[in-house]
Formats: structure tokens, C-alpha cells, sequence
């Protein structure tokens, strides 16, 4: 009975004339970032070349960044995905503990 029913849908389905076409959206991913290509840079002599390699903006450790090295010590008897995943959680719950805190 449940093929009939389905069969009777999908006839249903086909049979029905379309008015206008229906818009299909298709997600394309940005390529790649190119590499940057490092300098080079030839003495006055020309004996020497040197390969500079441009320098990368060092970003500042976030709270959490900060909270795991201060806490991690305290979790070395585990292995470290526990670790990690037990300072995450300490560091989930002083978060909300300042949160509800503030409000």
C-alpha cells in the first residue's frame, strides 16, 4: 500500500506542468590564496644573495590562549586530548560564571 501511495506522489509529481523554471544557486569556493614570494636581495658585490622571507603579523593570545597556559599544568596526569578537553571545559564554565557575574 505504502508503494501505491508513494507511486501515486511521484506521478503527481511528474504530471504537473511548470509555469516558470525554478532558480538553482550553486556555491562555488574561493580559490586559494596565492603564496607571497619571498625577496631576494644581491649584495653591491653580487657574491652573496640573500633570501628574505616577508614577515608575518603576530597576533596576540587570546583569553582562552591565556587561560590554557596558565591551567594546563594542573591536568598533567592526563592524556592530552583529556587535557585539552578538561581545561576547556574549567575554562567554559569560568566563563559563564563571569557572565551571569556581569548581568
Amino acid at each position: 500500500m505504502a508503494n501505491q501511495n508513494s507511486k501515486d506522489v511521484v506521478d503527481n509529481l511528474v504530471s504537473e506542468e511548470v509555469d516558470e523554471p525554478k532558480e538553482v544557486v550553486i556555491h562555488v569556493k574561493k580559490p586559494a590564496k596565492k603564496a607571497r614570494k619571498p625577496k631576494v636581495e644581491v649584495d653591491d658585490n653580487e657574491q652573496e644573495i640573500k633570501v628574505v622571507k616577508p614577515e608575518k603579523k603576530k597576533r596576540a593570545p587570546s583569553a582562552y590562549n591565556l587561560f590554557v597556559k596558565e591551567h594546563i599544568s594542573k591536568f598533567k596526569d592526563l592524556a592530552p586530548k583529556l587535557r585539552l578537553s578538561a581545561v576547556a571545559k574549567l575554562y567554559r564554565e569560568e566563563k559563564e560564571k563571569k557572565e551571569k557575574e556581569n548581568k
